[in-house]
């Protein structure tokens, strides 16, 4: 099997040190590598990889590699922060302390925000359709300090509103729409099956802009943390956003359009069923995605490359067969 590493984005510190740690993983395993060092050799790239393995998710570095991939037929695996760190939802605000998040990969790393061997890397390989992630269904828990996170479960008890995070480009290579457009289209739905309000959570990453939506009295929340705007949220839509996530663990209901999406298998597709919404075991959805999470000391040492071609890509292979 030939292997591509592919590491065209630098702009941030934490996508050198995963780079570095596939590296060292390979080699402890004995497996061969080619390695695709600039954003200019990774455009350039013709799909002669049965493995490629990038460390972003941004269309912009990785777009090329990605359909060469789907021509091909070869695997395409992205490595990421993770969804969750030890007992912790990754999210926008405390991301920057966990995985140095800032751009600016030249800067020595000050102490109070090195990045842990023990923080958890998102491995992220795709299904033989290019759009799902590929994990196996799990009965056990690998990652044990993740026993408690889904031990309150939010009842929607005095619920209030229908929360929509903002994306002013939504993220990953397998999307086609636009955010605004899918907006306005999602809440005339929702007019039509509920009078809850709308409340949009503005992208907390851009300068505070009001999107121009073709509906009135709507409710805008701006750089307030997620779990404060989900408090009193009866359900979370996205079209590509993280906040599914937390919203999932927190449990509430969470209707999500990224196929991508880690809890994808876990949430609701039709908005029409906003008031009746499927429940799901996310216990068992933990079980397996603790399979896609492991720290860099794991990857580094062999242990995550040594699942992934014993089980991982056998599974994957069955996928492929059917």
């Amino acid at each position: 099997m030939k292997i591509g590493i592919f590491h065209g984005k630098r702009n941030r510190q934490i996508y050198n040190i995963m780079a570095k740690t596939v590296c060292d993983g390979l080699k402890a395993i004995n497996k061969q590598y080619v390695y695709y060092d600039t954003k200019d050799e990774c455009n350039k790239y013709q799909g002669d990889c049965d493995l490629a393995i990038t460390f972003t998710n941004a269309a912009s570095s990785t777009h090329n590699i990605y359909q060469k991939q789907k021509q091909t037929g070869g695997l395409y695996l992205t490595l990421y922060i993770g969804c969750i760190s030890n007992n912790k939802i990754v999210n926008f605000d405390n991301r920057y302390q966990m995985y140095n998040w800032w751009d600016n990969p030249k800067q020595k790393l000050e102490q109070k925000y090195a990045i842990s061997p023990n923080s958890y890397i998102y491995c992220d390989l795709l299904q033989p359709d290019y759009k799902q992630h590929c994990y196996k269904q799990q009965t056990q828990l690998r990652i044990k300090n993740w026993d408690n996170l889904l031990k309150n479960k939010n009842n929607n008890i005095n619920s209030e509103y229908i929360l929509i995070p903002e994306q002013r480009r939504p993220e990953g290579i397998t999307h086609t729409k636009n955010w605004l457009q899918w907006a306005n289209n999602t809440i005339s739905i929702l007019h039509t099956h509920t009078n809850r309000p709308i409340v949009i959570r503005l992208h907390p990453n851009y300068p505070k802009q009001i999107p121009k939506l073709n509906h009135k009295n709507i409710i805008f929340t701006y750089k307030t943390p997620l779990h404060k705007d989900l408090k009193k949220a009866f359900a979370c839509c996205t079209l590509s956003s993280k906040c599914d996530i937390e919203s999932v663990i927190r449990g509430y209901h969470t209707f999500t359009f990224n196929t991508n999406s880690i809890v994808h298998d876990i949430t609701n597709h039709n908005i029409s069923l906003i008031n009746n919404p499927q429940i799901f075991d996310r216990q068992k959805w933990l079980n397996s995605i603790s399979y896609s999470h492991w720290t860099l000391k794991e990857i580094a040492s062999g242990q995550y490359f040594t699942y992934f071609f014993n089980q991982l890509l056998p599974y994957y292979n069955s996928l492929k067969d059917n």
